[in-house]
């Protein structure tokens, strides 16, 4: 018997409006285009698939599904698609893991849409607790703001049914990942599949604003060499390949249940932050953080309104952020091996809401 997880949608999303009009779809659109609402605005869909083979077996194969959508356009689409349960941790201690869905290329065609860009991450409720979703999908959107050069997610009302029992339904809140091919293709960029300990150049000014976002929302959970938990793209206009970084469920914003830092780092605790810096001299660090700071009004502001969390949820967030903004601050007043120095021994976790 599949266990019952807690239903997440407290929230009236009814009351949530989509920014922008959605055109018909088109055989250059991708699937994830046509169904982004550029908005907190959830996306509804329907997943049939053998439920207790999924949730209890948990391989790396495949097995069938029917997804149904519907769409912001206001039609409504089926398609014919596979999925399997993904990632390492979360795989493992989930409730309900996240799911990999590949849809069907002819059927993406018959309806419009780019066939090659047919795989989806998806990201779901781990253990009854949205929030943790919720506050992922923001820490995405949050690195919207600083790069284009980042993948966009959007917001999900997932209805999962047992294809061999149709009362086995279960009801999540989750968030639908842009794809690498379909992130490239945005930005006019090609996808580059680097294999640990092949990355030979990188480009620099794209992976010092990286490092100080991912200090900024407490994430130690990344390795440039080993490729872990970054992709790359190639830009048209640049020479090396520029870092995206994704999976952000061990950050200290998120701040998950089972999240720790790894043993060989000197804290404790995933929301004590910590600098992976590489990036080289103090000038170009404290250019780096200027360039974050510069977006500190429009990232509060937006997580202020954020619709996906409690009001002591979006505080406490605010307040982890703020104490990043302050440190980079005072940070970017100093000099030399200083201005490490004072990341590195601040009191970083924020004030008590």
């Amino acid at each position: 018997m599949i266990p019952r997880l807690l239903l997440f949608f407290v929230l009236v999303v009814s009351t949530i409006s989509c920014s922008k009009e959605h055109p018909t779809p088109s055989s250059d659109q991708s699937f994830f285009d046509a169904i982004y609402t550029d908005s907190d605005s959830a996306v509804e869909i329907t997943i049939h698939t053998a439920l207790p083979e999924l949730i209890h077996q948990r391989t790396d194969k495949y097995q069938p599904a029917a997804i149904e959508v519907a769409m912001p356009s206001g039609k409504n689409l089926s398609f014919t698609a596979k999925v399997k349960t993904r990632g390492k941790t979360r795989k493992k201690i989930c409730d309900f893991p996240p799911l990999k869905i590949n849809l069907k290329d002819e059927e993406l065609l018959a309806q419009g849409f780019t066939a090659e860009l047919d795989k989806f991450k998806l990201v779901t409720d781990c253990k009854g607790e949205p929030e943790l979703v919720a506050k992922e999908m923001l820490v995405y959107r949050i690195y919207n703001f600083i790069s284009e050069n980042s993948f966009r997610v959007q917001p999900l009302k997932i209805k999962y049914v047992d294809s061999n029992d149709p009362h086995e339904v279960y009801e999540h809140f989750g968030f639908l990942i842009e794809s690498h091919d379909a992130l490239a293709q945005r930005r006019k960029a090609v996808p580059r599949k680097v294999k640990a300990g092949q990355l030979k150049a990188i480009d620099a000014a794209q992976y010092r604003q990286m490092s100080v976002f991912q200090y900024m929302i407490g994430n130690t959970d990344w390795n440039l060499a080993q490729s872990h938990n970054i992709k790359f793209i190639q830009l048209a206009d640049k020479s090396v390949p520029t870092p995206v970084p994704y999976d952000f469920d061990y950050s200290g914003l998120v701040n998950a249940h089972y999240a720790i830092p790894h043993p060989s780092l000197p804290i404790d605790d995933v929301q004590d932050r910590y600098l992976q810096w590489r990036g080289g001299s103090a000038e170009h660090l404290i250019h780096s953080l200027k360039q974050i700071t510069t977006r500190q009004e429009d990232i509060l502001q937006y997580c202020q309104q954020y619709a996906w969390l409690s009001q002591t949820d979006k505080a406490e967030v605010i307040n982890y952020l703020q104490a990043f903004f302050d440190l980079a601050k005072a940070a970017a007043q100093k000099s030399g091996d200083a201005v490490v120095q004072s990341l590195q021994t601040a009191s970083t976790d924020g004030p008590s809401v």
